[in-house]
């Protein structure tokens, strides 16, 4: 049997790290640090543009890409750090395409969810995978919010029909 992680990205947990390996305990990574970078990057912009401050701007989407990148950087290595000590030679990351596309969520939670480069994480650790010579599967992943594996749901695609008082609870 392949061993293989299997990642689901977000922004309070940037990553949820689980294996099929049975002794693996799961990992989550934090995200809070993207959440503190973007609001401090936020603060810091609408202040300058309030003060009339506009060219100071640039440095910092500077300053932030840089703490961005950074910190993608660590977690993406120390992900296929993790499959190499274990001998995992499969990723598996879920994804939702065009998720963040014309979302309007209120200004709060745009400014968390929308402005989280996702996409360059995931790209991340496809580059420094491939090296390594770890596979990395991309997976649509918008059947999660449809069943939950702890009440043991079954997703509706693999019943032939419906069976008479099931309920998801996704």
């Amino acid at each position: 049997m392949r061993r293989a992680f299997s990642i689901d990205i977000g922004i309070d947990n940037l990553v949820a790290l689980v294996s099929n390996q049975p002794d693996y305990r799961p990992v989550l990574i934090k995200g809070k640090v993207i959440k503190s970078i973007n609001a401090m990057y936020n603060k810091n912009k609408a202040g300058l543009a309030k003060k009339g401050k506009q060219k100071h701007i640039p440095s910092k989407v500077r300053k932030r890409y840089c703490a961005l990148h950074d910190y993608f950087h660590k977690v993406s290595h120390w992900i296929v750090s993790e499959c190499l000590r274990t001998r995992t030679d499969h990723i598996i990351i879920g994804r939702n395409p065009g998720w963040k596309q014309n979302v309007n969520t209120g200004k709060v939670n745009n400014q968390t969810f929308a402005t989280i480069p996702h996409a360059k994480l995931i790209e991340m650790i496809r580059y420094k995978a491939d090296e390594m010579g770890i596979a990395v599967t991309l997976i649509e992943e918008s059947y999660t919010s449809k069943a939950s594996a702890l009440d043991l749901d079954i997703w509706m695609r693999f019943l032939p029909m419906k069976k008479d008082g099931w309920k998801n609870t996704g």
